[in-house]
């Protein structure tokens, strides 16, 4: 290195920089004096220059004119002289240092994102470093070349500078700071509260939104007043809402949250928009086995049941009368404001048959009509409008023991019945087919002579039945009286009898009867019909014998 030559003009800040040595593998600050097509030209501060080629910065823009960057001295030169410095060799001397003590102090450091790669993100510390994927927000991003361009503030949670590897976390970052508010906000926390939120993912049953560092669940039932087909219709990643705590477990911190609860009610003033007896018209937003549900309005829905879609018709299911977004007109018949329930009539907005059928049908008409149906509690009839009255088992057979409606009738035959009630308002016509005769057991009184067999035997007596229908009950103690010195004679079943009604209980249909009556009435009537004014009856009248004259 030559003299230093010493002049007026020179300060003793010149004269410092001119005679201090710069050693080789210090970081010293350079300041952009020119920019040339190949690269800086940088002013170490020593009245020479130094060179930094652009495929130093690689991606990252070059420093302006006039801008302070560190730089690497890689060879010393004397005065005069031009030094061989690296501002990327400096960046990442730099950067390691902010590693390695954010690293061991767990403290955050802003980075750059580069560029998306395998599994993550590369990002820029001063160094190249790994953000993977999971690491780079609470829950996994769709789409990571977003992220590209973005500075982030992230944790270093490998670091082995031997090997040049370097990962970071945004994710644990957040967590973090979640767990604090989270701390905070758990204090201040109570149902019935509105709390701003970020929703941060969605899900078919709903979305999950952030309220400050509690993450809770806006279930799809709480989104709209009118449940949206799908949450995605209404709700987008990143949205901000203003929610209302609905419940809040503080064991588990479960925090359910509702969005509906802050919106008008599509109830309020119902009453003065729709009235009972109304007809209204509305599409058919569902289908169910038991009717179908109406949209009338925005978030307000009615049912029609299944008993009031037609008059005629019973269809098991809603579907067999109505499609899905069909257009239809119904009355209001009733509504709960307190349970949000509306029930429509879709057979309503016609005349009822029913008024018909009573005109047609009094009480005690005879008429005949076709089966329709059959079930275990009776049979249904079909009259010509339509309208289905209903033969029950009990009135069927004033003597028969029904075990099933089909032993007495099937559909498709055609029977003669008499119509024993009417209910326009329940919709009920009541049949019978026993009721065309008169009751057997209503023509019985007591002392009457009947003729059955016998159906079978029991310990205190026989059951008979009657050539009537009916059946009564002879017991042991009325049965033939044994003449001395003979054995008894038991009856045996299929056996033809005669015997006399000896008490009758026409309410609970109980008969009883009594064979030794019989035969004494029997034998009285026989002793009246031969006795005579003067004396008893002759042998020959007892034997009924007559002797032709000529004997």
């Amino acid at each position: 290195m030559g003299e230093t030559t010493l002049t007026e003009d020179m300060s003793m800040e010149d004269l410092m920089a001119q005679s201090a040595p710069v050693a080789e593998g210090e970081i010293m600050m350079a300041r952009v004096v020119e920019l040339r097509p190949e690269g800086l030209l940088v002013d170490v501060g020593m009245k020479v220059e130094s060179f930094i080629p652009f495929s130093e910065f690689g991606s990252l823009p070059p420093a302006k004119v006039g801008d302070e960057i560190p730089v690497f001295v890689k060879k010393s030169a004397g005065v005069g002289e031009q030094l061989q410095v690296s501002w990327r060799r400096a960046r990442e001397l730099q950067g390691w240092g902010r590693v390695l003590e954010a690293f061991s102090a767990q403290t955050p450091v802003t980075c750059k994102v580069t560029q998306r790669i395998k599994g993550g993100l590369a990002v820029d510390l001063g160094v190249q470093a790994f953000l993977p994927a999971s690491q780079v927000d609470s829950r996994v991003p769709e789409d990571l070349n977003a992220w590209v361009g973005r500075e982030l503030e992230v944790l270093v949670i490998e670091c082995t500078k031997h090997k040049g590897s370097v990962v970071v976390s945004r994710r644990r970052l957040l967590e973090q700071e979640r767990a604090r508010k989270k701390e905070a906000l758990l204090k201040d926390l109570v149902v019935g509260q509105e709390r701003r939120g970020r929703v941060t993912g969605i899900t078919s049953f709903g979305a999950f939104v952030d309220i400050g560092g509690v993450e809770g669940l806006l279930h799809i039932s709480d989104i709209a007043w009118q449940q949206p087909a799908r949450v995605n219709d209404v709700l987008k990643v990143n949205d901000e809402l203003t929610l209302k705590i609905l419940k809040f477990d503080t064991a588990t911190h479960r925090l359910s949250l509702g969005r509906k609860q802050l919106l008008p009610h599509p109830w309020d003033g119902l009453e003065e928009r729709l009235k009972i007896g109304q007809a209204i018209r509305g599409a058919v937003s569902s289908l169910a086995s038991f009717g179908a549900f109406v949209k009338i309005e925005p978030g307000i829905e009615g049912l029609i049941h299944l008993s009031e879609m037609s008059w005629t018709e019973r269809p098991h299911h809603s579907k067999e009368l109505l499609k899905l977004g069909q257009e239809v007109e119904a009355k209001v018949i009733s509504i709960n404001r307190i349970e949000e329930k509306i029930s429509l009539s879709l057979k309503r907005m016609e005349l009822s048959p029913w008024e018909e059928v009573s005109r047609l049908y009094p009480t005690g008409t005879r008429l005949k009509a076709p089966v329709s149906r059959v079930a275990a509690f009776g049979a249904f009839l079909k009259l010509p409008n339509g309208i289905e009255g209903l033969l029950r088992v009990q009135d069927m057979s004033w003597t028969k023991k029904i075990k099933s409606p089909n032993d007495i009738v099937k559909p498709g035959d055609v029977v003669e019945v008499i119509v024993l009630e009417i209910n326009v308002q329940q919709e009920k016509l009541a049949l019978g087919l026993k009721q065309l005769s008169p009751d057997p057991i209503s023509c019985l009184k007591v002392g009457d002579a009947v003729t059955g067999k016998v159906a079978s035997l029991t310990e205190f007596g026989a059951f008979i039945d009657l050539d009537s229908g009916l059946e009564a009950l002879v017991r042991k103690s009325e049965m033939a009286e044994i003449p001395e010195g003979h054995a008894q004679k038991p009856l045996a079943v299929g056996e033809a009898v005669a015997a006399t009604v000896i008490k009758l209980q026409k309410k609970e249909r109980k008969i009883e009867a009594s064979i030794r009556r019989h035969d004494r009435d029997e034998q009285r009537t026989l002793m009246k019909k031969y006795a005579r004014p003067s004396a008893g009856p002759t042998l020959g009248d007892a034997i009924d014998w007559n002797p032709k004259p000529d004997e």
